[in-house]
């Protein structure tokens, strides 16, 4: 196992990079602080600070996009408790690294959703599929914070949710019923409450 040192990229660490980005960003990122144990949490995983999610998980305690939209997990804080390590506590061959105010999630590929392991996939609230999104996770990271976003959940409804959800807790995220992935749903007619994140996991990835 390295030592946190060794996982330490005094030269190159990514962290650089990603607050270049948030410079340059189109919609609202927000950079939380760092938990007391990121270090720890970084040794853990064995990943240096020069890969774009070692850096989150050692330097922030998780991004938010587009005021909480999408929630990318770092080592956790009090305004986004889930941190990467704990998330990831089950081993279920994937590595949950990010969710949504929809209700969907995010994770990188570790054997279980596919031969591409390391790809990045989104489990839709609109599919009972993991679906890859072919394209790296650090590469979506960076593309998150432009417009582009708002193309991807168009069928989601992300500009009346956004200003209907604005200012909610990063705990939550919405449960609509009949499930937009059956027959009965619909984006605009499916009843809607807001649940805590870890019920809708237990839900969809049970």
């Amino acid at each position: 196992m390295k030592s946190l040192e060794q996982l330490i990229d005094t030269q190159d660490d990514a962290i650089v990079q990603i607050q270049a980005w948030q410079k340059d960003a189109q919609l609202a990122v927000t950079l939380l602080p760092a938990a007391a144990n990121s270090g720890a949490q970084l040794q853990q995983l064995q990943i240096t600070t020069h890969s774009v999610l070692g850096a989150l998980v050692y330097h922030t305690g998780g991004v938010l996009i587009a005021d909480g939209w999408l929630r990318f997990l770092g080592s956790g804080s009090a305004q986004l408790p889930r941190d990467v390590v704990s998330w990831n506590s089950d081993n279920s061959g994937y590595l949950l690294v990010a969710d949504d105010l929809v209700g969907g999630f995010f994770a990188i590929n570790g054997g279980a959703l596919g031969s591409d392991v390391g790809a990045l996939y989104y489990l839709s609230p609109d599919s009972t599929d993991w679906e890859p999104l072919e394209v790296a996770f650090s590469d979506f990271f960076q593309w998150s914070m432009s417009e582009n976003l708002l193309q991807f959940y168009a069928d989601l409804g992300i500009d009346s949710l956004l200003n209907e959800y604005r200012h909610i807790s990063c705990e939550q995220a919405l449960h609509f019923y009949p499930p937009l992935w059956s027959q009965e749903g619909n984006i605009s007619s499916s009843n809607r409450r807001l649940v805590p994140v870890t019920e809708l996991r237990a839900l969809k990835l049970a």
